[in-house]
C-alpha cells in the first residue's frame, strides 16, 4: 500500500516514486557506486533459493500470516499474487498449521487521509478479502483487523502469545510496506519473520516490491526470504516427520 504523496500543492506520479525509492534505498545498501547491483541481486536470489545463510523454520511452532489481500489492493501490479497466496494457503492448511489473515482498514482524518491525502480502502467492496481467499479465511486461525501497517496490534500480539508462536511467515501485499513492516515487528518482538517473496506483491509496481524486499534484507536478514517451494519443502517434511512417542 503506497498512496500517492503531493509536493508543493502536485500529486507526484507514481513512477517517480517508484524510481526515488529504488535510488533511495539503492544509496543506502551501497549498490548504487560500481557494486554491479544485478550480481548482488541474483546471488540474494540465489540464496533464497538455497537456503544459504538460513535459520530453519519450524513450521511446528509456525503460523502463515496472509497480509492484505483485499479486493482495494489487487490491480495488474498486484493480481498474480493472488493465485500465488492461495496456492500456499492450501497447503499450509492441508498441513494443519494455522493461518491468520489480515485487513486493513482507512478511516476519515486518518494518517493516511490526512498525510497522502489517500482515503480509500474505507469500506466495501474496497476493504473486502479477494473473492479468491473468502472461504480461506472464513476458516482461518483468526482475522486481524487493523487501521495500520503492521500485524502486530495488541489483540494480534496476544494472539500469537497465547498460541505459543515462534516463526510467523509473511504472504500478501503490499511487500514494501505492511508486509516488510509486520515481518520487522516480529523481528524486534523475537519470533523468526519469513517472507515469502514469491507470495507478495505490490500494487505499486514490481520496482516497488524489489526495493521492499531489498529492505527486508536489511532489516530481518537474507536467510529470512524464502520462497513458496522452499516452505512447501519444509511443510512435506514436516508432514512425513515420525512422531515421537
Amino acid at each position: 500500500m503506497v498512496p500517492p504523496r503531493t509536493e508543493h500543492g502536485r500529486t507526484v506520479a507514481p513512477y517517480s516514486q517508484h524510481v526515488l525509492m529504488r535510488e533511495a534505498i539503492m544509496k543506502t545498501s551501497g549498490l548504487a557506486n560500481g557494486c554491479a547491483p544485478h550480481k548482488t541481486l541474483c546471488a540474494r536470489a540465489s540464496a533464497e533459493n538455497t537456503g544459504q545463510g538460513r535459520q530453519r523454520m519450524d513450521i511446528g511452532s509456525a503460523a502463515l500470516v496472509v497480509i492484505d489481500m483485499q479486493n482495494g489492493f489487487v490491480n495488474h501490479h498486484s493480481r498474480h499474487a493472488v493465485l500465488a497466496v492461495s496456492d500456499l494457503v492450501a497447503q499450509w492448511s492441508a498441513a494443519g498449521r494455522p493461518v491468520i489473515f489480515t485487513r486493513y482498514f482507512n478511516y476519515p482524518d486518518s494518517p493516511y487521509e490526512r498525510f497522502f491525502q489517500w482515503r480509500r480502502l474505507q469500506e466495501a467492496p474496497e476493504t473486502d478479502i479477494v473473492p479468491e481467499l473468502v472461504e480461506a479465511a472464513a476458516h482461518a486461525h483468526a482475522v486481524v483487523d487493523k487501521t495500520g501497517y503492521t500485524l502486530l496490534t495488541p489483540e494480534a500480539a496476544d494472539l500469537i502469545r497465547q498460541a505459543g508462536w515462534t516463526d510467523l511467515v509473511f504472504c500478501g501485499i503490499a511487500t514494501e510496506s505492511c508486509v516488510l513492516k509486520s515481518a520487522a515487528d516480529a523481528f524486534e518482538h523475537g519470533y523468526a519473520p519469513w517472507i515469502v517473496t514469491d507470495a507478495s506483491a505490490s500494487d505499486a509496481g514490481p520496482e516497488v516490491h524489489d526495493a521492499g524486499l531489498l529492505v527486508a534484507r536489511r532489516l530481518i536478514g537474507t536467510g529470512q526470504l524464502v520462497t513458496s517451494d522452499h516452505v512447501i519443502g519444509q511443510l512435506t517434511a514436516y508432514a512425513g516427520a515420525p512422531v515421537l512417542e
